[in-house]
Formats: structure tokens, sequence, C-alpha cells
């Protein structure tokens, strides 16, 4: 029987393998790096793919154990706690070092503002006294402890190094007389109490009465004084002998020289001097203003009422 033998190509006649890179004659690829580009024959792994000797780290480049690295931190820590702990130190030393100079001691106090008040009730109530380190006077108790004072409006305190203290009070100045319960007081132009009326201090002013719930318009006592000092009311302020704020009337104003009273509204206050304006010119020019006992300007019509009626 004949039998016909056929070489396949790329196989040996003698193994029948097929040639691979190791193969006489076979020239490996390199790239412009001079890494070697090998055929990989390993299932999963795509062909041409580089292949690279994996690097291992040493010893020296492994991080530091955990428990190391914690210590390391708390000691960092306390390091800063000490550190910031010494300048605290310091610097409550050096306080102290320098609040006991005697370079710092006050030797002159000026006090601007004060009627009412007098100079050692002041420093009585602001706790300076000449001697004292300047620099240990806490400026803004003093402030608080004068602000206190029912005379005292504004306040303001400031040190001039190395020894004076400047003190300026604005006082309260005292409007009207106001009962409260069985006393009378003096009340600011808001009708605000300042302190009680003593013998020793007394001043000649226009009461004020305010009827329960109408507070909220004590805002018109300044407005009233304010279109007085325009010359906008056909009275002057300095006749005036009391004010009440009542729910029937308004704001009534009680004159001295004239026997006179005078309702004005509260919603409406501007137009309502605006008429009364001009119902009192007509009233004087006819000669019926003294015979006049009560004018009310309220809504948007000016009642007269005669005396004797």
């Amino acid at each position: 029987m004949n039998v016909a033998v056929r070489t396949l190509p790329g196989l040996n006649r003698s193994s029948g393998r097929a040639k691979n890179s190791r193969s006489p004659g076979y020239t490996p690829k390199q790239n412009k790096q001079g890494v070697i580009e090998k055929s990989l024959v390993k299932a999963g792994r795509n062909k041409g793919a580089r292949y690279e000797r994996p690097v291992r780290k040493s010893a020296s480049r492994a991080g530091a154990p955990p428990i190391f690295a914690t210590l390391a931190k708390l000691a960092t820590l306390g390091l800063i706690a000490v550190v910031l702990m010494s300048v605290a130190v310091g610097l409550l030393a050096g306080y102290r070092w320098i609040t006991s100079l005697n370079y710092f001691a006050v030797q002159n106090i000026e006090i601007t503002g004060i009627e009412r008040l007098k100079a050692p009730q002041v420093l009585a109530l602001a706790g300076i006294e000449e001697g004292q380190n300047i620099l240990a006077i806490n400026i803004g108790k003093v402030e608080t402890a004068l602000s206190r004072h029912p005379w005292v409006g504004g306040v303001s305190v400031r040190r001039v190094l190395p020894r004076q203290i400047k003190i300026a009070i604005s006082e309260r100045a005292p409007t009207y007389w106001m009962q409260y319960e069985d006393n009378l007081y003096y009340a600011d132009a808001d009708g605000r109490i300042i302190d009680k009326i003593e013998a020793d201090r007394f001043e000649s002013l226009p009461q004020l009465e305010v009827e329960a719930g109408m507070e909220k318009h004590l805002g018109l006592l300044r407005e009233l004084a304010r279109v007085g000092a325009e010359n906008g009311l056909p009275f002057a302020m300095d006749k005036v002998a009391w004010l009440r704020l009542s729910w029937g009337s308004g704001l009534e104003v009680r004159l001295l020289d004239r026997d006179l009273t005078i309702c004005l509204s509260v919603e409406n206050f501007r137009q309502s001097v605006s008429r009364l304006g001009i119902v009192w010119a007509d009233l004087a020019k006819r000669g019926e203003l003294d015979q006049s006992r009560v004018i009310s300007s309220l809504s948007d019509k000016v009642w007269v009422e005669k005396k004797g009626n």
C-alpha cells in the first residue's frame, strides 16, 4: 500500500509541534524602551501585552505598624499642649507684672456731663480710685455699673495712658411729672419714669397721665414737642399744665394761661394739629378764644365748647 505523507507548514518533521519563540532563527521584537514584547499564550491575556517583572517592595518602604503611628501622633499633640501651656503661663505672669507697676497708677479721673449726679457718687458707682493700676480696670464693668443709675442715659469710659481715666455721662432730662402708686416721679420726654421727686431737687414740670392701654401712643409726646419747636402749635409748650392720653379724648393738653383744654387725635395727629390752628386763628380773630373752654380736633371735625355751657 502506498501512503502519501504531507508535511504541514510550520511543523517540525521530527516533533510535529509548531515553532515557537524558542525555535532557531527566531528574533524577539523590541520596542523603543527596550522592553521585549512576546506573545502570551495563557488564556485570558491579550496578544502583544507588555511583559513587566513585578517589583517587590523593600522592607524599608513598608508602612509602620498602626500602634507606632498612633503613639507618634499622641507625642506630637502632647508637645503642642506643653508649648501652649507654657505660652499661657508666660502671658499670665506678664499680665500680673505689668498690672502691678506704679507707672500705670491712676492719678487723674475726669468726669464730664453731670448735673444732678456728683463726682463722688460717680466714682463710688464706678469703683475707681486714684492709685489703681489703669490696666487692671475693667472698662466694660465700669460702664455697666454706671448705666444702672436711673439718671444715666449714656456713658463712655476710656483710658488715657499712662495714668488718666475719662468718664463721659449723658444724663436723662426730666420733662414731666408722673404719678406711680403713691409717689410722684420725674419722667423723660418719652414718658419713661426716671426717679422720685425729692424736695432738694425739685423742678416744676407738666404732669403726665396715661390711661391703661394708651402706652402705645407715648411716641406722640415727642411728636408734640417737635411740632412745638417748629412753631406749628398755636400755643407755647411752656404754658402746658398737664397732658393726658385717654381713650375718649386722645391727647389732652391743658393750658395754664387760658384755662383751656385742647384735644388732639392720636390716629391723625398732624392733620388734627393743622385743623386746630385754623380754628384757633378764627376764634382769635372773632375775639372768642378766651370764651372757649375745650377745643376738640378729632377725626375730621373740630368742636368748640364755650365757658359756662
